[in-house]
């Protein structure tokens, strides 16, 4: 009877279904469960408690849940939680928009967060007010709260190409509503689960769960996370799409056999916190996390994410599969940073003011000149030069029209010299923190 759509708002509503029903497809779903699922909600929509009240101010705008009249309040629980039951009744001549079955009624803002009013009929479809809907797709949409994490005045909802994803997600959702509700007694929004930061929220909620899959027989999916509110005068709607690369990354950090890696991301991680004046400094679940967040915008940004939150960590094995997995790069050009960043390692135990003057030096042209004196050492002290022409060209200049970023491979090979200094013991791992020594230490 019912299944996903494509829409991100009925599909969480259908998962809040399956998760309130205990039910692990929608196609399993069955009269008796939904039946079941409308009965509760009529009574929580209905009557006052916190699910009421928290469904009142961010999901269902001047509904006819909360109205006096007995009457009006009827009608509108049975056209929105049961229509589904009586396809004969009142049926409209045309297609729900969501699945194509025939609407049972036009919905509004009352019945769709994010919908206009009743009676606004601007950017409405054949220039009547609202959207045929179909019973099942109603009942999904009221169930929708279920499904969703709230985060101070706005509401968190994932949807996903996988649909193991937006199936786990509303059922940590559900479950954590339930719980509260059952342990609750009063007449409190508060007593609905209310996680800050919906930034960092929804990215941990996908790293979390990305955590904890069987890889076995799993690909990595598109994501849209969805922040949106139906709330009084100011609805919004913010959309976070994550690309199927970034899950991809995430999943080989995240279950990789060298232990150290997933160290190193922990180390990113944990940088990124951020406590307010207000919060609890033992207390994640209440701080921000820019980490996190800025996770949220790849791969736009993949090179200023790299620099400000991979390289401080110093993980050859993070950076490595971040720079195929996010930003593309072969794995011939990685091997050949990783070569030129040991002869690198090897020069600097003969000179080494050489890591200060590679690192450092921000003019093109002087830098450059640098590495030409540092080749020809080299070719003398090991009959080879540090760096090729065409190793060059190919690290550190672009093709006309590109801009030239030679700054990134510089501190990708930086980072490799410290590396491989510290493996040999001729650096400590405190001075390492700062990537190179002070100019003062560097004789």
């Amino acid at each position: 009877m019912l299944d996903f759509t494509g829409h991100l708002l009925v599909d969480v509503g259908i998962a809040a279904l399956c998760a309130f029903s205990g039910v692990s497809d929608p196609k399993l779903l069955r009269d008796e469960h939904l039946k079941a699922a409308a009965d509760w909600l009529a009574e929580r929509y209905t009557t006052p408690g916190p699910l009421r009240k928290h469904t009142r101010s961010l999901f269902f705008f001047n509904a006819g849940y909360y109205q006096k009249n007995p009457q009006i309040r009827r009608d509108f629980v049975n056209r929105v939680l049961y229509s589904w039951r009586d396809p004969a009744h009142e049926q409209l001549d045309e297609p729900c928009v969501f699945c194509g079955r025939t609407a049972s009624y036009r919905a509004t803002r009352e019945e769709v967060p994010l919908l206009n009013g009743r009676d606004v009929y601007n950017f409405s479809p054949k220039g009547h007010a609202g959207i045929p809907i179909c019973g099942f797709c109603s009942l999904a949409i009221q169930a929708l709260p279920l499904g969703c994490f709230k985060s101070g005045k706005v509401l968190i909802a994932v949807h996903s190409s996988d649909r193991e994803i937006i199936l786990d997600l509303a059922r940590d959702a559900c479950r954590a509503m339930l719980k509260a509700l059952t342990l609750s007694t009063a007449d409190d929004e508060a007593a609905v689960p209310n996680y800050p930061h919906e930034r960092t929220r929804l990215a941990e909620l996908l790293v979390s769960w990305v955590a904890r899959i069987d890889r076995k027989g799993w690909h990595p999916a598109s994501v849209t996370g969805c922040v949106f509110t139906n709330f009084g005068s100011d609805p919004s709607v913010r959309l976070f799409p994550l690309d199927s690369a970034v899950f991809a990354w995430l999943d080989e950090v995240l279950h990789h056999e060298d232990a150290s890696l997933s160290k190193a991301w922990e180390r990113a991680v944990e940088r990124g916190w951020r406590v307010g004046p207000k919060e609890d400094p033992n207390d994640r679940a209440l701080q921000a996390n820019k980490f996190y967040e800025m996770l949220l915008r790849l791969p736009e940004g993949a090179r200023s994410f790299l620099r400000e939150w991979l390289l401080p960590v110093k993980h050859w094995g993070l950076i490595q599969t971040y720079l195929r997995r996010i930003m593309g790069m072969t794995p011939e050009k990685i091997a050949l940073l990783r070569a030129v960043g040991e002869r690198c390692a090897q020069y600097v135990r003969h000179r080494r003011r050489f890591l200060y003057e590679f690192s450092r030096e921000n003019n093109y042209a002087a830098w450059r000149r640098s590495i030409l004196r540092a080749a020809d050492e080299s070719a003398s002290l090991y009959g080879r030069p540090l760096v090729t022409f065409d190793e060059f060209v190919e690290l550190f200049t672009a093709g006309e029209g590109e801009y030239n970023d030679w700054r990134l491979a510089r501190d990708l090979i930086t980072l490799i010299m410290i590396e491989q200094r510290v493996i040999a013991g001729e650096m400590a791992e405190e001075e390492s923190e700062a990537s190179i020594m002070n100019e003062e230490e560097i004789q």
